[in-house]
């Protein structure tokens, strides 16, 4: 008998669009408002075992990571055994400067990495002899931005560390004078040294982190300072390319709106600085400014209770934060600790059985992709540098239906045991749309291959209609009453996605996602891949570039009628 022949047909001539992936649910057009739960997909970068670990990671523009790694630590001073500062992506991970040649320790909190590549770290010659240091990608070689020496009675600066680079190799760096123990914040690029703020001896207990801005139209640096002797009565935040500074926020027992503010601010290239504070009225929160009014990102009055670092880019914010139940902490990225987590205790990564103990961010830990940089340590005592990836799902128009979606840098699949008691011949049919121009969609049925179709050259208007009839009798004679209908994505080489809506076959009943009757699929995952059905459907607002969908991710895409 004759089958009928396959045909295929664009159903809808809208247009599919890609949602913006961002990292943050914040109300100010400085930073865009997110239109659904992000997902992330989890590279691991590093790995170390005991007795080894890592210090902060930090990330540019393109996704690489630097970071610190520590061997044979010392149980009475860890920083005695870190031996190389290492920059990397999965698979390709190079040290840029260990203990082995021209430094005997690396401290100065994390290494920070410009867009080029270029690396910034603190450094050790010898005992009292500190130097902040780039290393330079083009040349692989060392700049020494500024030293100090203090078995030098001649030397200027007594210490030097807590480096962070901008994309044209200016280095900003906290220090200490030698004749007056002043404290500073300065810029420099191998010559002279520029200074950004002085704090007297006698009236400071010295700086928390400093940032430069990585791109802007002016160079400008964040930093925290503890003010007050001879205890802490004042905490400030302030961002300036000079002395000329702006005050982004105060804590002190007289500030209308803060108690105390973290003294570890990140800056985006927007010129906005993320903070943490103790509000005067109780409660903590997490804000940006840019030093106007303060815009808040999440607080304390609902599941959180309390933060700790952040982390900002253009797109977005991310935190560390403690949520009010079970001791749980980690990062996120708004408001709403289910649908704005990214990473927490108690967590699980693909491919890693041992779940997370520890996470940690840095303030240089984000990108304007909204990528981000986390050490995270592991209940079999491992740790790894970790790449998340946020993955908000392409809308498709197509009256905003629920659809399955598929996800994957290997393949993945949903499936379900469809009934074939009836016998004969049976038509299937399924809606599809791939949102790139790379990937396979296999179709199976009890293991045998019904439909095999291929990312299109050019990409459809929308969903594209598929339907066969399958011979039941003749592919599968003395069956059982059940065979399992298997929807497998294959991304060949290139990260890619697909969506699936309205599957019919014999008397199968929730193929239209959008009904919410999600009972007999499942998905099986694998390592750098992911597939979902929807769940509770929701409004994602315009899109801004498909070039975002390409991170990759696990992901339960929901949707809401229009």
């Amino acid at each position: 008998m004759k089958t009928k022949p396959t045909i295929m047909r664009v159903v809808s001539g809208q247009c599919i669009l890609a949602v913006a992936v961002i990292a943050a649910l914040v109300l100010h057009p400085a930073l865009p408002a997110r239109g659904g739960a992000l997902t992330w997909h989890f590279s691991v970068i590093a790995e170390a075992g005991v007795p080894a670990a890592f210090g902060g990671a930090a990330i540019n523009a393109s996704g690489e990571v630097a970071f610190t790694r520590v061997e044979n630590i010392n149980t009475w001073d860890q920083f005695l055994g870190q031996d190389s500062v290492c920059k990397g992506v999965v698979g390709s991970v190079e040290t840029v400067a260990d203990t082995w040649g021209a430094f005997d320790r690396l401290f100065g909190g994390s290494p920070t990495i410009n867009d080029l590549g270029d690396v910034a770290f603190g450094a050790r010659h010898g005992l009292g002899h500190t130097v902040v240091v780039r290393y330079t990608e083009a040349t692989q070689g060392y700049t020494y931005i500024a030293e100090a020496n203090t078995n030098d009675p001649n030397t200027f600066f007594s210490r030097v560390d807590a480096a962070s680079i901008n994309n044209s190799g200016t280095v900003a760096f906290t220090g200490t004078i030698a004749d007056t123990d002043d404290r500073f914040v300065a810029v420099g690029n191998g010559g002279t040294v520029g200074y950004v703020d002085v704090l007297a001896y006698e009236d400071n207990w010295g700086y928390g982190s400093v940032m430069i801005q990585r791109a802007g139209p002016t160079l400008e640096v964040a930093w925290g300072s503890h003010l007050g002797a001879p205890v802490i009565t004042n905490t400030r935040i302030e961002k300036g390319g000079s002395f000329n500074h702006t005050t982004i926020a105060e804590g002190n027992q007289t500030s209308p709106q803060f108690l105390e503010v973290s003294t570890q601010p990140s800056i985006n290239n927007l010129g906005y600085v993320s903070f943490s504070a103790e509000l005067a009225g109780g409660g903590q929160a997490v804000y940006y400014s840019s030093g106007g009014p303060s815009f808040l990102v999440a607080d304390t009055s609902g599941e959180f209770d309390g933060f700790q670092t952040t982390a900002i880019s253009n797109n977005g914010i991310a935190f560390y934060g403690w949520l009010d139940y079970a001791g749980t902490s980690g990062v996120f990225t708004g408001p709403n600790a289910l649908a704005d987590k990214v990473l927490t205790i108690g967590d699980t990564i693909a491919g890693i059985a041992s779940p997370v103990v520890a996470v940690h961010l840095n303030p240089h830990g984000m990108n304007n992709s909204g990528q981000i940089a986390l050490s995270v340590q592991f209940a079999d005592g491992t740790q790894r540098i970790i790449r998340a990836d946020p993955y908000i799902l392409q809308q498709i128009p197509e009256g905003l239906l629920a659809v399955s979606v598929l996800k994957t840098a290997l393949f993945s699949t949903i499936f379900q045991a469809a009934d074939t008691s009836g016998g004969g011949q049976e038509g299937l049919s399924f809606d599809y749309a791939f949102p790139t121009t790379t990937g396979q969609l296999v179709v199976t049925l009890g293991g045998v291959e019904v439909a095999r179709i291929d990312a299109p050259v050019v990409l459809a208007d929308g969903f594209t209609t598929f339907e066969t009839l399958v011979d039941l009798d003749h592919l599968f004679p003395g069956r059982p009453d059940e065979l399992l209908l298997e929807f497998t994505l294959n991304a060949g080489s290139d990260t890619t996605g697909l969506y699936l809506d309205n599957i019919d076959f014999a008397v199968l009943a929730n193929g239209n996602f959008a009904t919410g009757n999600l009972e007999g699929w499942q998905a099986s995952y694998a390592e750098g891949g992911g597939a979902g059905v929807s769940v509770d459907p929701f409004y994602i607002p315009e899109p801004a570039t498909l070039a975002l969908l390409l991170l990759g991710g696990l992901a339960l895409l929901r949707r809401r009628r229009a």
